[in-house]
């Protein structure tokens, strides 16, 4: 196994792209507490289910980032472990990753398949604001996990 704690160091930036707003949501709190907790710059993007074009927004944000990762429904299981290696080689490769969560139509096809994997929470249709509570937490758990921080077996 190869020493990743350089990793959390060297990225540039994550960009999460999630439906849905947080703001006054139970899920807020959450939310925050986790931003505020993990090392990288972290760029969130809220699209709008009421947007005329999400799709020309997601293309355009796309641009911003070298990797992009979409969490659907029928994407790859990855284990806690797994999305951390995951995330830990992406980094190893680009300065920029980004994660979409769709909005209520899901992601469009277009864009989906533009990004370098899909990944899932499982085969449960999750509400926005948990997924993004679930990314969140993976994204902090995928940091402890190469800092070999015991939080990920606490």
């Amino acid at each position: 196994m190869s020493d990743n704690r350089n990793s959390v160091k060297r990225v540039a930036s994550i960009t999460l792209v999630v439906g849905g707003k947080i703001k006054g949501s139970p899920e807020e709190v959450i939310i925050k507490n986790y931003q505020k907790r993990i090392k990288w710059p972290l760029k969130t993007i809220e699209l709008k289910t009421s947007m005329v074009n999400p799709e020309t927004v997601l293309e355009k944000t796309m641009q911003s980032a070298a990797l992009w990762i979409a969490l659907d429904e029928n994407g790859e299981n990855l284990n806690s472990v797994e999305f951390s290696s995951l995330v830990s080689h992406s980094l190893e490769q680009h300065t920029h990753i980004g994660f979409i969560i769709g909005i209520d139509t899901g992601i469009p096809k277009k864009i989906s398949d533009k990004c370098y994997k899909k990944i899932s929470f499982g085969r449960m249709t999750w509400p926005h604001l948990l997924a993004r509570v679930l990314l969140i937490e993976q994204l902090y758990r995928a940091q402890q996990i190469m800092i070999g921080h015991p939080y990920h077996k606490a």
